[in-house]
Order: structure tokens, then sequence, then C-alpha cells
């Protein structure tokens, strides 16, 4: 976890001093998407040879396609209220809660269809949601529950919190972690523009 986080924070410094040369950041962009690819893979592997986080998701049952879509709505419906306090209109706060932590696309969707400082919020907002996710992980797997350690991880549990999910629940809540990031993941091209658009 203390890598993950201390690798997002030397990305942060690095950038804010220069950061890469425009030719080699487009090669950084294939590499990155290549290395979370492989990466997605491994995991496939694993669940591939794990009979116990096939036979959690079997026991979920229609279940497990209802957990994203509580997830979803509890973080469209709690982005509301904090938004509320900022001065944000219910539509504008919720299509930054409807992102889920898919903190790349939700900021351009809301720039694009808002404006630059909506986008810069909603990409603010939901990177705090990724970071907040990797701490949070560990302790609800250990003190809470799994169930909570994946909700938390919004979109990401599909990808960047994947991993950790995967070890702090060793193995028995990757099939639905990567059940909700699928669905989430999907939900945010659709619903965040019909939030803005209204």
């Amino acid at each position: 976890m203390y890598g993950l986080i201390g690798a997002v924070v030397a990305g942060v410094l690095w950038g804010a001093w220069g950061g890469v040369p425009a030719p080699l950041g487009r090669s950084l962009d294939s590499v990155i998407q290549a290395v979370l690819l492989l990466l997605v893979f491994g995991i496939g592997l694993e669940l591939g040879q794990n009979p116990q986080g096939k036979e959690s998701l079997r026991a979920l049952g229609g279940k497990a396609l209802g957990f994203p879509l509580l997830v979803g709505a509890v973080s469209l419906g709690a982005a509301i209220p904090v938004g509320w306090l900022l001065g944000l209109r219910w539509n504008e706060a919720g299509a930054i809660g409807a992102g889920c932590g898919f903190y790349s696309l939700t900021g351009v969707l809301a720039t694009e269809l808002h404006s630059a400082e909506l986008g810069t919020l909603a990409f603010l907002a939901n990177l705090g949601r990724e970071l907040l996710a990797l701490l949070l992980i560990p302790l609800l797997a250990r003190h809470v529950t799994p169930f909570a350690a994946v909700a938390v991880g919004g979109a990401t549990a599909m990808d960047t919190t994947l991993p950790l999910i995967d070890r702090c629940t060793a193995g028995q809540m990757t099939p639905l972690a990567l059940l909700q990031g699928l669905v989430l993941t999907g939900g945010v091209p659709l619903v965040v523009p019909l939030l803005l658009r209204l």
C-alpha cells in the first residue's frame, strides 16, 4: 500500500517539476496501459485458479449485480449534500460523485460538458477517492467487512485498487471487485453526461 501511495506522490512531484517531455509522454501512456492490462491479466489468472473467489460470487447470486449499483447510488447520493455545502448545483455534485473514482474520464467529461473549473474539481475529488481507498481498504477488510473494502474502491476496484483488495481479502472478494469495477466504469460515460445535461 505504501509503495502505491509513494508512487503517486513521486509522480505528482515529478509532474510538478517539469514531468516527462511531450514525445515521451505519449509513449508513457502506452506503457501505463500495457502494464495495467498485464496487471489485470495476472489478477484474472489468479481468479481462474481460486475456487474460493468463484464460489463467493456464485453464493451472492443476484445480489452480486445489485452491489455495484448500490455503491454507485450511494456515491452519487453522498456527493449531492457535500456539493451543496460547496455551492454546487445538485446535478453538478451528483456528476462528480457518479465518477466513482474514475477521475480521468470524469474530469474530461465535466470539462467538456460544463467547465474547466468543474472538470478540475471532478478530477481532484475522484483522485482523492482513489487515494483514500488505498488507505482504507486494509482497515475496512480487517476491522469492518470485506464488502466495505470493495465498495470504497468504486470504479477502481477492477484496476488500481484490485491488487490491494485481492490481497486484503485473500482473493475472496476479487470476483465482486471486478464486477463492481466493470459496472461502475461502464456507467460513468452514461450517468455523468446525463446529470450534467439536466
